[in-house]
């Protein structure tokens, strides 16, 4: 594995992102994407490059609608926020996700959230 910038090994096998813990996130440079059939069912993957490695995070409905429209390239966040409930009984993940055109800069105003129902990038302040 070769070191990074700041001397530290990264890995380059990347590791897969769970959503089990309120609150786990991941954010980086959106490396690729790519729909895979996962469980008979058409699914984003995501390969993120993380200041600690090479994450994956296979999409859900609302990742894969606010990853549409996203660029490979982007610097993105995604944050687990928890499950919800349907009418129905079925449960489903909630995520916020963001578009960061900076993030060498520690400022809200820079983050773009996006619409987990469009795929929506807010637009630029």
């Amino acid at each position: 594995m070769p070191p990074s910038k700041n001397g530290r090994v990264t890995s380059l096998v990347p590791t897969q992102i769970k959503w089990d813990e309120v609150g786990n996130k991941v954010e980086g440079m959106l490396m690729n994407k790519e729909i895979t059939t996962f469980r008979d069912q058409q699914r984003g993957r995501y390969i993120i490059r993380a200041i600690d490695g090479l994450k994956v995070v296979l999409g859900t409905f609302q990742i894969d609608q606010a990853l549409q429209l996203v660029a490979e390239g982007e610097y993105i966040g995604i944050e687990y926020l928890g499950d919800e409930g349907t009418n129905t009984g079925n449960r489903f993940k909630l995520f916020d996700i963001w578009v960061d055109d900076d993030p060498t800069v520690a400022a809200p105003e820079e983050v773009r959230k996006v619409d987990v129902a469009t795929g929506e990038v807010e637009a630029k302040k």
